[in-house]
């Protein structure tokens, strides 16, 4: 699930007409694209619309694309909205299983050859998938489904973990027997670890309120991750 802001430009659309502006695993009955768009006496100067495909769908054009023309392509979409008014609702709904969709936007501009520079539409796009109740109110697409319950899980069973093996981890390394080294650097894992779990699970908190998070703590996670794998050859070097 996402909340994409941006402006729908001309240009770039006839440019690469297509590439999609958006894509989103859809899964329900009741489903939701929400647009908002802040210049709307440009949008309908434009004939600006949004374009919905199913993946399957697209991925049969995208192999025929000499068999259509700009035009025929987006005329075959499974859905169109008009962007006509400062926030409208796109209902996706009757699907049986998670289907990844793809979001194109086009105006009377991107099949011509003919194009006259004009302004970009602002916008705020949310795609949202039912929650347990059936409204439209979960920002996490179906491969991202449970990603919010299994970080909040992990990070309790590290809390759980440390609560009972601290204390005496903590005296054996203070021992300094013969494994100390090796100790040192698996609980420094540990602890990088727990901190990419807890960096994870406060950006998907975010991003169920919101379907933005903190793109800050998702990057924070990854680097953590990445100096783990580093970890090893970090002790290799100071051993030698």
């Amino acid at each position: 699930g996402k909340t994409l802001r941006g402006g729908f430009a001309s240009a770039a659309a006839r440019r690469e007409p297509w590439r999609p502006v958006a894509s989103f695993q859809f899964y329900g009955d009741h489903a939701v694209l929400c647009v908002r768009i802040k210049n709307v006496a440009v949008a309908v100067a434009k004939s600006a619309r949004l374009h919905l495909f199913q993946a399957q769908e697209w991925q049969k054009l995208e192999n025929s694309v000499q068999d259509h023309s700009c035009s025929e392509k987006f005329s075959k979409a499974q859905l169109t909205m008009t962007v006509n008014h400062t926030e409208q609702n796109l209902t996706v709904s009757q699907i049986p299983y998670p289907e990844t969709w793809y979001v194109f936007y086009v105006d009377k501009f991107t099949c011509e050859e003919n194009y006259s520079e004009s302004e970009d539409v602002q916008f705020e796009m949310v795609l949202l998938n039912p929650d347990a109740e059936g409204n439209p109110l979960d920002h996490f697409s179906a491969g991202e489904s449970g990603l919010h319950e299994f970080f909040f899980l992990l990070v309790l069973a590290y809390f759980i973990t440390a609560c009972i093996y601290a204390q005496s981890l903590w005296q054996t390394i203070r021992k300094r027997g013969p494994m100390h080294g090796v100790l040192k650097v698996l609980t420094i894992a540990l602890l990088l670890q727990a901190g990419s779990a807890f960096a994870n699970y406060l950006h998907f908190s975010s991003y169920s309120r919101d379907g933005i998070g903190a793109p800050f703590m998702g990057s924070l996670a990854e680097l953590l991750v990445d100096f783990i794998k580093e970890l090893p050859i970090l002790y290799l070097l100071k051993a030698l």
